[in-house]
Parts: structure tokens; sequence; C-alpha cells
């Protein structure tokens, strides 16, 4: 809890200080354009009109495009964020996903097929050790087809899965790697590896 402690404390350090020098840097480039001004022309309040003039032509001129790249600025940043923000919202998900259909899936496979002997037992029989060639077998298509008739959420749940992790997988980016991890290895630690390859090798013989 205090390494914890002590790295949200540093992170918000960080964070304050790139803010600190944000508003600096943009107080400078708004004030240095009328500090300049005045230092090469001599400022001083004129009472003539024409030096109003071009006093606001010359501003006008330097702060449009000040303004305008500001704006890009702050639009950009907020893109940027509400990325952000959907991403974390989109792992979120993903994670609450992978951890629903596991858990379903763990119960579902306990259930009896035939007889007394459970959905997991005939799929680590049947679908774990298979070749391509075999599970295009016409055999093996209607076990399989037998299968999907009987328990259709076992085969439907595990299809809904793939989805998730190929979204994860489609993103080159160091959090959705993790999760993408973190969900495989969450499937494995609630169905078991050989559940996982008997499984795809169903999936793939029944479509």
């Amino acid at each position: 809890n205090m390494d914890r402690f002590r790295l949200i404390t540093k992170k918000l350090l960080s964070t304050n200080y790139k803010n600190s020098i944000l508003i600096a840097s943009l107080i400078t480039i708004v004030v240095s354009p009328i500090f300049i001004y005045v230092n090469i022309f001599n400022g001083g309040i004129s009472h003539e009109h024409s030096r109003w003039a071009e006093f606001g032509s010359a501003i006008g001129g330097i702060y449009a495009p000040i303004v305008g790249g500001l704006t890009l600025f702050v639009l950009l940043r907020q893109v940027g964020l509400q990325k952000q923000v959907n991403d974390q919202y989109y792992l979120q998900k993903a994670r609450e996903d992978i951890g629903f259909y596991a858990s379903q899936l763990s119960n579902i496979l306990d259930e009896s097929l035939v007889g007394n002997v459970p959905l997991r037992a005939v799929l680590h029989e049947k679908f774990m050790f298979c070749s391509p060639e075999h599970l295009c077998s016409m055999d093996m298509k209607n076990i399989a087809t037998d299968i999907h008739r009987l328990v259709p959420q076992a085969l439907d749940i595990w299809a809904a899965i793939y989805p998730v992790l190929i979204g994860l997988s489609a993103v080159d980016d160091s959090l959705f790697k993790m999760t993408l991890a973190s969900s495989n290895q969450k499937l494995v630690a609630l169905l078991s590896f050989e559940i996982c390859v008997a499984l795809d090798n169903l999936h793939f013989c029944r479509t």
C-alpha cells in the first residue's frame, strides 16, 4: 500500500509539474508579442488614432495564428483524452465480458451431457488431441453437431469470446496487450488449458 501511495503521489507531482510548465509557456506566448512590440517601438500610450490602428493590425496579425494554434492544440488534447476514456471503457468491458463468459462456461462444462458424463470429460476425450484433418471428418462433425444441439450455450459462449480477444489483439498498445494476456490466463485458470484447446477444436469442427 505504501509503494502504491508513493507511486500515485509521484504521478500527481509529475502531472502538476507538467501543468505548471504548460501554463507558464502559454502565458509567455500570450505576453511576449506585446512586450516585444512595446520594446521595439518605444512603447508609450499614444494619442494618435493611426498608431492605435497600426498596433491593432500588428497584434491581430501576431495573435491570429497563435490563437488558431492554441485552439488546434486544445482540440487535439480533447480528442486524445476522449480516446483514453474510450480505451479504458473498452478494456474494462473486455475484462468483465471475459470474466462473465468464463464463469458461465465453467458451470456449463460440469453439466451432464450423456448419463452422468459431464461435458468437460466429453470435450477432453473427443476434441483434445485432434488433427485438422480428423476434425474435418464427418464423424467429428456429427459429434460437434450433437454437442451443440444438446448444450448450445457452450459453443455460443465460446464463440462470443473470440471477438473480445480479436479486439484486444488488434491494438498495438501495452494496456491492450496486457489485458489480452490476462484474459487468456483467466480463461486457462478457470477452464484449464486442455478445455480451451478442446473448445477451439469444437468450434473449428462445428463451423
